[in-house]
């Protein structure tokens, strides 16, 4: 039955985000996004809930209702398929809660590319990710903050192609990159969203689902910005800012790209960063080998952990490297045994039902 309150209900472009449609829908019928939101009940409070589905799953029947669009295909425009159907195990949830907080857009925050709008108006999915800040199809950099009022783009403004202020987004003057600075939004799109190939990593991050390559990515650049700007604790608020998180955005997919070398180059340039120690194994390396441990203890990523006791093995004449190396060596040694033992427990309960069954069979 159709909702009087709609009087158009447009079919959502297959790369929207649902934030951005449900401006969109807002827009061609002439109210606000937030009645559209308080329609299909998707306020917390005053505050529209995000839609991103990172870590949940929103109820989505009445914006079914609302739009008469059918409910796993308003998902699709989410990242519940991708994320936030793994929120069920706990090894998950925690990955989901860190790539939610820092690799998407906040309920605060949103980037267009003003080309993209001015083609087709409508907010792509992937602008939702912060880490990404190029448009790789316009080789152009995503804007945030509006050039007229200078205040950050809301998800939630009343026109796609408008700041709230009444600037046209679309007017936005073009800032212009080289090939290199879309290579990681132009992976993430092949990868994740459209199954093309132009850019091949090493197979060991080719096998990292779309949550697995976020985190480590996270995990990383957290790293390489106290690199970049010789830091020995990471700035929050600097490394959102987006002139740095498109620096080192880059900076991180470029050890990526260039497996195992430039995690190695990587190492080094870490290893003479300001640390809050002045002696010892955490004066080189702070505590990046105990978080490799404790961050990226997963199977998924154990090629990074490999990769770190390698490079420590290169030079055994260092005395330090050697001691990181027999720390991660013998925490890689504990989580064989961990995966052997259950193994074997599987093996012996096979054999206890084989014997019983023998035993019933002989009377």
């Amino acid at each position: 039955m159709r909702d009087p309150f709609l009087r158009r209900r447009p079919v959502p472009f297959p790369d929207e985000s649902i934030r951005g449609y449900i401006v969109r829908l807002a827009h061609l019928n002439r109210t606000s996004p937030r009645n559209i939101y308080q329609k299909s009940s998707l306020l917390t409070g005053t505050v529209p809930r995000s839609l991103l589905m990172i870590t949940d799953k929103v109820p989505l029947s009445k914006l079914q209702d609302l739009t008469l669009i059918e409910e796993s295909k308003l998902y699709d425009l989410s990242f519940y398929s991708l994320a936030g159907k793994y929120r069920d195990k706990r090894e998950d949830l925690k990955i989901l809660r860190r790539i939610s907080a820092k690799g998407f857009c906040s309920v605060f925050f949103s980037q267009v590319c003003p080309i993209c709008l001015s083609e087709k108006d409508f907010h792509r999915k992937l602008w939702e990710l912060r880490m990404i800040t190029t448009c790789h199809l316009h080789k152009c950099r995503l804007v945030s903050t509006c050039p007229q009022c200078g205040k950050i783009l809301s998800p939630y403004r009343r026109f796609v192609t408008y700041c709230d202020c009444g600037f046209d987004l679309r007017k936005c003057s073009a800032k212009y990159v080289n090939s290199s600075d879309i290579l990681l939004p132009t992976y993430i799109n092949e990868k994740y969203f459209t199954g093309i190939k132009t850019i091949h990593l090493t197979e060991e991050f080719q096998q990292l689902s779309f949550r697995h390559f976020l985190y480590l990515h996270i995990f990383l650049y957290e790293y390489i910005f106290k690199c970049e700007f010789s830091q020995s604790d990471l700035q929050y608020s600097a490394s959102f800012k987006p002139e740095i998180m498109h620096q080192v955005s880059l900076k991180t997919f470029e050890i990526f790209i260039g497996w195992p070398k430039s995690f190695y180059e990587f190492i080094e340039t870490y290893r003479i960063t300001p640390k809050n120690s002045s002696s010892g194994i955490t004066k080189e390396f702070g505590r990046f080998h105990y978080q490799l441990i404790e961050k990226l203890s997963l199977e998924e990523f154990s090629f990074v952990l490999n990769t770190f006791v390698q490079y420590c093995g290169d030079i055994p004449s260092d005395p330090i490297l050697k001691q990181v190396k027999k720390q991660l060596s013998d925490f890689l040694t504990r989580k064989r045994r961990k995966m052997i033992f259950p193994f074997k427990k599987i093996i012996l309960y096979a054999l206890k039902v084989q014997l019983k069954s023998l035993e019933l069979m002989l009377g």
